[in-house]
Parts: C-alpha cells; sequence; structure tokens
C-alpha cells in the first residue's frame, strides 16, 4: 500500500470507530480480516496512525478544525485528525 492508502484507509477505520460502539482494536480486526490484501506492515502502520490519532485526539481536533470534539469525542472528525497528524 502507498502512504496514501494508508492514510485512507486509517481515516475509515477511525469513522468506523466513531460510528460504532465497538473498541479501536476490534475495528482494526474488523478490518483487517476484510481487506486481506494489506500486508502484515501495512496494518501495523494503519493501526499506528489510527492510535496516534486518537491519542492525540483533542489537540488535533483543535489543529484542524479550531473546535473542541466535545465530550467523550462525540464530534469527532476523523479526516481533519488525520491529516492534521
Amino acid at each position: 500500500m502507498t502512504p496514501g492508502a494508508r492514510l485512507a484507509a486509517a481515516i475509515q477505520v477511525l469513522d468506523a470507530w466513531a460510528a460504532g460502539e465497538q473498541g479501536l482494536d476490534r475495528v482494526l480486526a474488523d478490518w483487517g480480516r476484510g481487506h486481506r490484501f494489506a500486508g502484515a506492515k501495512d496494518r501495523h502502520a494503519i493501526a499506528d496512525i489510527a492510535y496516534g490519532v486518537l491519542r492525540r485526539a483533542r489537540s488535533l481536533s483543535w489543529l484542524a478544525t479550531g473546535a473542541d470534539p466535545g465530550p467523550g469525542l462525540a464530534r469527532f472528525a476523523a479526516r481533519p485528525a488525520v491529516l492534521a497528524a
């Protein structure tokens, strides 16, 4: 996968996490099962991006949109946060 494809996959994973009630580890595992073409290095890189963005979600949301994502990251927007990272 190209670096851009890895970023797009991380955005997809974070969007699925924000929309659902599953933990990020479960969403990453489901994504990996659904995208068999992604190798181990790709899955590792996507997980690193997703966890890094989630770890700094509030500051990245503020940097990208100028707004607080709210309590419990209710208004978390994955695309601007990943691009800000």
